[in-house]
């Protein structure tokens, strides 16, 4: 009994997980612009884009344009880089 009573716990807080893809994707993108926020021209959005990606994959996610969602921006690269519904958490039971 006790261990079904472990095991309960165990979800319930794994459910309760930290931040959610949309709260990473907003933190990293907001970190970008602080790294960025001397930067001008016409590369900055791709900066930007290519900073949000990199944090996102070193918070576990990889990018896929294979959700629906994602495509749905119209392949506009630099948009999908910040977009929470390209991303798909790696080596997970839940993908996000």
């Amino acid at each position: 009994m006790r261990t079904y009573g472990a095991v309960a716990v165990a979800i319930i807080l794994a459910s309760c997980g930290g931040p959610s893809k949309k709260q990473d994707v907003a933190s990293c993108n907001l970190e970008a612009l602080r790294v960025y926020s001397h930067e001008h021209g016409p590369d900055l959005s791709g900066l930007i884009g290519q900073y949000t990606a990199t944090c996102m994959e070193a918070k576990g996610y990889k990018m896929t344009f294979t959700a629906r969602e994602c495509a749905a921006h119209g392949g506009d690269f630099l948009l999908q880089e910040i977009e929470a519904d390209c991303y798909v958490r790696e080596n997970s039971l839940w993908a996000q």
